[in-house]
């Protein structure tokens, strides 16, 4: 089946009820993360059973109560399940507890909180009632909800802090990231710690280590500030380092084009890599789908990269010979 005109954050499911109240369990979702590019949901229904069974009466002399308590962090939303559409029982804050009197076994509850936010799709929970617990006492279903991100007034922002720490085996640099290039803050060794102070939404870092050797851009590792309304912790685990890096050959100090083709559906943009400092410096404006860019003058042994956004990094060493140079590249990051 085909959904026409998809758009961001649009929500569906998937199961099959039939009067089966164990169909609950083949409950699949999906959420529109990128509405720019065709998606594809492949869903696999292997749950259903041949003969429905029917469900047995109960033997309680009442029917059971449902008890639902939000044990975590955040507030979310309790729902009822319905063939036509989910009913909003309640909502409830961390802390709170919700009882829905009389439920019977097949009955089915879902919990999430949308709030606008498409992450908070993950937090999606569903709950079908079992047959009744032994001595018919009442349900219990401990929502921990823990999917949001807390908000705060704008005047909070730039008032916490970053703490980054090298757990693994290998020094590391660290770098805030721009697009005009990245700019180095500090190196860390095994066990070393530090405080980027004032901290914004969408601030973005990483951490790699050239040491001469263009493969480690392999070891990129990034962050993006999603809530600067408390303190930070990123912990890096550097495990990548060799113990003689790979040099690269003398230049021949032959010049010649770099023409970049960019092959695939998402833009990116391209730096000229420095090995010694890390740093990448920007080739121009962005490189559209179908587009090009030529970089002229390069030499053997200098090396360019193409990122983009977060954690996106694809690095080129300039090879011998006088001959242009040509890159097909491409990513599927299309954010």
């Amino acid at each position: 089946f085909t959904q026409p005109g998809i758009v961001p954050d649009q929500m569906f499911s998937a199961f099959k009820w039939g009067g089966n109240p164990a169909y609950a369990r083949g409950l699949q979702s999906y959420g529109v993360k990128d509405a720019c590019v065709e998606n594809t949901w492949k869903i696999e229904t292997d749950y259903c059973n041949t003969d429905a069974p029917t469900a047995a009466p109960t033997k309680c002399t009442r029917s059971p109560d449902l008890i639902v308590t939000n044990t975590g962090t955040c507030e979310m939303n309790l729902y009822e399940w319905f063939p036509t559409g989910d009913k909003q029982r309640a909502t409830l804050k961390p802390g709170e507890t919700f009882t829905i009197p009389a439920v019977y076994e097949g009955q089915m509850f879902s919990s999430f909180k949308w709030g606008g936010n498409p992450a908070h799709a993950q937090g999606l929970l569903s709950y079908t009632a079992p047959e009744a617990p032994a001595g018919c006492k009442d349900y219990t279903w401990d929502i921990k909800a823990d999917y949001c991100t807390p908000t705060c007034s704008e005047d909070v922002h730039g008032t916490k802090d970053l703490t980054v720490t090298n757990t693994g085996e290998c020094d590391i640099n660290l770098y805030e990231w721009f697009p005009t290039g990245d700019k180095i803050i500090t190196s860390l060794s095994p066990g070393e710690s530090f405080t980027q102070p004032g901290i914004v939404p969408d601030q973005m870092f990483s951490a790699f280590k050239w040491g001469g050797d263009p493969a480690y851009a392999q070891s990129l590792q990034s962050y993006a500030v999603k809530n600067a309304c408390v303190n930070q912790v990123w912990k890096l685990e550097s495990n990548y380092c060799t113990d003689v890096p790979a040099t690269l050959a003398p230049a021949t100090g032959c010049r010649k084009d770099l023409i970049v083709n960019n092959v695939g559906t998402c833009y990116f943009y391209f730096f000229k890599s420095d090995l010694d400092t890390g740093i990448n410096t920007s080739m121009g404006p962005s490189i559209s789908a179908g587009n090009s860019m030529t970089v002229p003058n390069v030499v053997e042994g200098e090396v360019y990269s193409l990122i983009k956004g977060v954690g996106t990094i694809q690095s080129y060493p300039i090879g011998p010979g006088c001959e242009d140079v040509t890159l097909d590249l491409k990513t599927d990051y299309c954010q």
